[in-house]
């Protein structure tokens, strides 16, 4: 009755040019990457600059801050 990979609901990747709150600072979405059947990277820049980075959007929910 486990789920198989296939059946495991996605995160969605949050819309290019929205303004995230993570637990590095405020960060906009520059672009979403998406090939095949992985989960999709996005692409952030911090608000304030510093290095841009990126992340899946299965490891997403862990770097946003929690209201």
């Amino acid at each position: 009755m486990g789920e198989s990979s296939g059946e495991r609901a996605r995160a969605e990747a949050p819309e290019v040019g929205v303004v995230l709150d993570t637990i590095y600072g405020r960060a906009r979405v520059m672009d979403v990457l998406r090939l095949g059947d992985e989960p999709e990277t996005v692409y952030l820049r911090p608000e304030r600059g510093g290095r841009e980075w990126t992340v899946s959007t299965a490891q997403l929910p862990s770097v946003l801050r929690r209201a």
